[in-house]
């Protein structure tokens, strides 16, 4: 497989990525200072609190989306290490809030600049270890079960952050016109194929191979293909992608859709973008 046929981020980043980066770090301690007391505030403590957990480190990673969106960063290091730190700041003003929520619930006066010396702040985190933080089903957590807790709720707000500004340097960007290439999801549903076979003929553009595979009605069956195309502006930057999708129910019967990327982003000359949407077209009328 010739690494040149697939899209390859050019590692630029633009110089207005720094500045807003910085411009969001005060929404992420704000989303953070609302995450604490709603956490220390509602006494519930199980789904809900993961969810969230969840729901924080999903808008964290989307504030990271866009800032490197707009900051065009196509370098893989520059996106996770601006989403690390920024989910790393996030976390760090989680505690720092919900230190300050829990000193004062007990009527402490402990001011907030004191907590932002780290020394501090750890060391009320040590005894808040100790002696527990929440009640679940008559019992508190405390000592290794309490940080293994802890540990998980940092790799959700780190860890979401992270992964989805991965995507963001790995989206096709066009050089030429300077813009992230649009993304047609779905163009058309195909019956599940081969990775490898489906890597050679995309690489061949052989357009009548995926005709042959026939499209699909939607709603598609548990198993299928899904055809994704990126497409700039200037038609200098085409790609198109193949994902192995399978619609399945998890453990507590809620439907639950895995993807699985077969080819990703093999590059398309400009004349062959008409062709490929006009394969679409047709396959759509057949289904």
């Amino acid at each position: 497989m010739q690494a040149n046929r697939h899209y390859q981020p050019s590692g630029r980043v633009s110089p207005l990525a720094l500045p807003l980066i910085a411009l969001a770090l005060p929404a992420a301690a704000l989303l953070a200072a609302l995450y604490s007391y709603l956490t220390l505030y509602l006494p519930i403590v199980g789904y809900f609190t993961v969810l969230l957990t969840a729901g924080l480190g999903f808008v964290v990673g989307a504030l990271a989306v866009a800032v490197l969106q707009r900051g065009r960063a196509r370098s893989r290091l520059f996106a996770a290490v601006a989403s690390l730190g920024l989910g790393l700041f996030t976390l760090w003003a989680m505690w720092v809030t919900w230190g300050y929520a829990l000193l004062h619930q007990q009527d402490s006066e402990v001011p907030l600049v004191a907590l932002l010396w780290p020394p501090n702040l750890w060391e009320l985190i040590a005894v808040v270890n100790e002696k527990g933080a929440w009640s679940i089903k008559g019992a508190t957590p405390t000592g290794a079960i309490l940080w293994i807790f802890w540990a998980i709720e940092a790799a959700i707000l780190v860890g979401l952050p992270v992964v989805m500004g991965l995507t963001v340097a790995d989206a096709p960007y066009c050089e030429h016109c300077e813009s992230w290439c649009t993304h047609t999801k779905a163009l058309f549903l195909t019956p599940l194929v081969d990775k490898d076979l489906a890597a050679e003929r995309l690489e061949r553009r052989d357009f009548q191979w995926l005709e042959s595979l026939g499209s699909l009605e939607r709603p598609p069956p548990p198993k299928f293909t899904r055809w994704d195309l990126f497409e700039c502006g200037c038609r200098a930057t085409n790609a198109v992608s193949a994902i192995g999708i399978e619609v399945g129910v998890d453990d507590q019967g809620k439907q639950k859709v895995t993807e699985s990327p077969l080819v990703q982003t093999v590059l398309l000359a400009p004349d062959a973008v008409p062709a490929f949407r006009s394969l679409a077209h047709r396959m759509e009328v057949q289904a």
